[in-house]
């Protein structure tokens, strides 16, 4: 055997290769060890110094977008673009109530209405760095449909569901994880 084909792997001998067998992910991740963990990617950051588009329901403070919100308005900003979500996509933000409350997490999609995800028991006065796979949305006027990779959202939004409360957003991020 004077060559090894590509995805195989083999002992070189005096006499050639010996004992070839198909290499799979997971050698290639003993072998390798920086491949063993693949890194997440940021897709889109807003750190919020500027308004990244149009804001809703507060104002930029200290690179803070800060405001109060009740059920039927919340805190939140249009994207500098739209994002087309994949499968392993996360978003990622950190925040701050004033008032313990459960919280609607919210994106509006360019063509298929808003999709939303609630978050229970927040408690007031503390930064919460909170994280959800954006297939675990659901559509706010049908709860049984779920987020599916392809949407296309153009903002980003959280709002008490039941009281008022003072609201301050620091960051949101959208992250890939590759499976």
């Amino acid at each position: 055997n004077d060559g090894l084909e590509a995805g195989y792997r083999a002992r070189l001998e005096d006499d050639g290769f010996k004992h070839e067998k198909a290499i799979g992910w997971d050698d290639v991740q003993r072998e390798f060890k920086f491949l063993r963990e693949t890194p997440r990617r940021s897709m889109l950051r807003e750190e919020l110094t500027e308004a990244p588009g149009e804001l809703f329901g507060g104002a930029i403070e200290g690179g803070v977008l800060k405001g109060e919100s009740d059920p039927a308005s919340g805190l939140g900003f249009y994207l500098r673009q739209p994002y087309a979500f994949q499968d392993g996509d996360v978003v990622r933000f950190r925040f701050k109530v004033d008032k313990a409350c459960e919280l609607i997490l919210q994106f509006g999609s360019e063509d298929s209405g808003n999709w939303r995800h609630k978050l229970g028991g927040i408690k007031p006065g503390e930064w919460i760095e909170y994280e959800l796979p954006l297939v675990d949305l659901y559509k706010t006027t049908d709860v049984a449909v779920g987020a599916q990779p392809g949407l296309s959202f153009k903002f980003f939004q959280l709002h008490p569901e039941e009281t008022t409360t003072g609201m301050e957003i620091d960051w949101v991020e959208i992250v890939h994880t590759p499976e």
